[in-house]
């Protein structure tokens, strides 16, 4: 009988399983797994439980050397190591630990970490979706993997060790050694934030979600922009690319909803899928002569009123301009497979051929499917978005006016609003018949239908001429320019 037992005992101290869940030291319930021809565990969550986990740095007389990856189903489901793991809220990392696998931490409630020396290798999306604010890399740490801080809508610091021969960090954020690459913005940060001279390359999601950014400078010197670089960056109000940029990724500024102004560089040659997709703010861009082609939804769902798409553009491709509000659109030639179906709201393409009305100037009313080339008539050369300001009761007051054609009869939207100096005007809109005097060369915008009446207000019947991109008049003493 003893004799047996004894072999029992024998038995058990040389299981060879690949997977040991039996726990000796380190928090209850992690599992450990067998790698590099059983002579290393890799460890993961198993049935732990505790908010403050602690990993050994060895298990079963082998030393405990890599967090292991968590299996990515795609859509966001991550599951295995230490992913939605979200009692725990703290973890100690042994100094055996040299890799931190992909997705390993993947949605925890995690506040702070920092990496031991040991650690030479983090994977892709390792702390995706948690709730890191500071994280500190160890001079050891020789790669980080893509998206590994995406989602981490709290994490305020990124610190690197000095002598980290790879990686440092600057005002929170995340660059390669030398600084000529930005790899990640915290989200948290707010302001304004200028990226350093030396960056040459901006990386995808660098600035993903930054929502508390206001203002971002890009140096004249950076060549590459990456793949949502700038998404969601809703407080973003202004962007220049200086004329180095060569390259730029997609979804660049897609949904940043405050973008009022942007300028594009001339070293550019395309415009990405849906650059500016949903910067519903943003009613004017100049597209820089020496751009190429134009990608799919680039500015779809944009404020844009009118757009001049220069001689250089040859590609037009789908719902590059699906926007509701544009009423002008200036095109040179383009050949027929390259000017997708779907570039523009409405039947601008089939105008654009069909009638041979090719390179020009089309214009439609606000939300319109019909589009009409310019012609001859002087009612023509007023067709467009203008803007400026005119005078009435309540001082200087902001004028926008959409004039359009509407089968043979020409029409207006005046829309007027409170500008710096005008007493507390009131914002309103109406439709107005166009008209030419040929004799005097005056035009006449009389109004007739309101859209919007605030209380009190009545029709400003306009007069003026057109001296190039200025309309003026002296009734309400109304000046616009063309936009």
């Amino acid at each position: 009988m003893k004799k047996i037992k004894m072999l029992i005992m024998v038995a058990l101290l040389f299981a060879t399983d690949s997977v040991i869940n039996a726990q000796t030291t380190g928090t209850p319930g992690l599992s450990y797994t067998l790698i590099n021809n059983g002579t290393e565990y890799s460890v993961a969550r198993g049935t732990a439980d505790a908010a403050n986990v602690v990993i050994p740095a060895t298990y079963n007389g082998r030393p405990v050397t890599e967090i292991a990856s968590a299996i990515n189903y795609g859509e966001h489901i991550i599951d295995g190591s230490f992913a939605n793991y979200y009692e725990m809220t703290s973890i100690t990392i042994p100094n055996s630990i040299k890799k931190i696998g992909e997705y390993a931490f993947f949605s925890t409630s995690l506040f702070n970490i920092t990496i031991p020396d040991s650690v030479t290798s983090i994977g892709n999306n390792a702390f995706e979706f948690s709730n890191l604010r500071i994280i500190t890399i160890s001079k050891s740490v020789t790669s980080i993997g893509s998206g590994v801080f995406g989602f981490c809508s709290s994490l305020t610091n990124i610190i690197v060790d000095a002598n980290n021969p790879n990686y440092s960090s600057q005002n929170g954020a995340l660059y390669n050694k030398e600084k000529t690459q930005l790899i990640k913005v915290p989200e948290v940060i707010s302001g304004n934030f200028t990226i350093p001279n030396s960056v040459i390359s901006i990386d995808d999601s660098a600035f993903y979600r930054c929502r508390n950014i206001t203002s971002i400078t890009i140096p004249e010197g950076t060549t590459n922009i990456g793949n949502f670089a700038f998404n969601e960056c809703s407080k973003l109000t202004s962007i220049t690319i200086p004329n180095s940029v060569v390259k730029i990724g997609q979804w660049v500024f897609s949904d940043c909803e405050s973008l009022t102004n942007a300028v594009l560089g001339s070293g550019l040659t395309y415009i990405g899928i849906c650059m500016f997709t949903k910067c519903k703010n943003l009613m004017s861009i100049t597209i820089p002569n020496g751009v190429t082609s134009i990608g799919v939804q680039a500015f779809s769902a944009t404020g844009l009123r009118s757009i001049t798409i220069p001689d250089s553009v040859k590609i037009i491709e789908d719902w590059a301009f699906y926007c509701d509000n544009l009423v002008s659109v200036t095109l040179g030639s383009i050949a027929q497979n390259n000017f997708y179906e779907n570039a523009f709201n409405g039947n601008l393409r089939t105008v654009y051929f069909n009638t041979g009305s090719g390179a020009g100037t089309y214009t439609r009313a606000i939300r319109s499917d019909n589009w009409v080339k310019r012609s001859d008539n002087p009612l023509n050369d007023l067709l467009g978005v203008w803007e400026g300001t005119y005078t009435a009761g309540q001082g200087q007051t902001g004028l926008t006016l959409i004039i359009f054609q509407e089968e043979n009869n020409y029409k207006a939207i005046f829309e007027f609003y409170s500008v710096q100096g005008s007493r507390n005007a009131a914002s309103g809109s109406y439709y107005m018949n166009v008209s030419y005097d040929q004799s005097t060369g005056m035009y006449t915008l009389t109004g007739y239908e309101w859209i919007n009446q605030p209380s009190g207000y009545g029709f400003a019947n306009l007069e003026g001429s057109l001296t190039g991109d200025v309309f003026s008049g002296s009734t309400f003493n109304f000046k616009v320019v063309r936009k």
